[in-house]
């Protein structure tokens, strides 16, 4: 009975946008919880990198020049022996 009322042409049509403003909007909601996840986990690093960075700071701020060059792997400079 209702096909008689609306074409099939538009049923199909309604149906289809039905469908895409549902799967639109869980991608919205997935997309939004998502973020969510990511920035809370951010949150997180965040506060170990401050941390981990105050033990660096303390460290570099108390080291010598040699002390600077360990902590960076190593400078590669050649040494002062033979300087003029």
């Amino acid at each position: 009975m209702l096909a008689r009322l609306i074409p099939l042409p538009w049923l199909i049509a309604i149906a289809m946008l039905v469908a895409g403003g549902a799967l639109g909007g869980a991608y919205l909601k997935g997309r939004a919880d998502g973020r969510a996840v990511v920035s809370d986990k951010l949150k997180d690093d965040r506060i170990t990198i401050l941390k981990d960075g105050k033990k660096v700071d303390d460290e570099v701020f108390s080291a010598d020049d040699h002390s600077l060059c360990a902590l960076l792997g190593g400078c590669g400079l050649p040494s002062d022996k033979g300087a003029d």
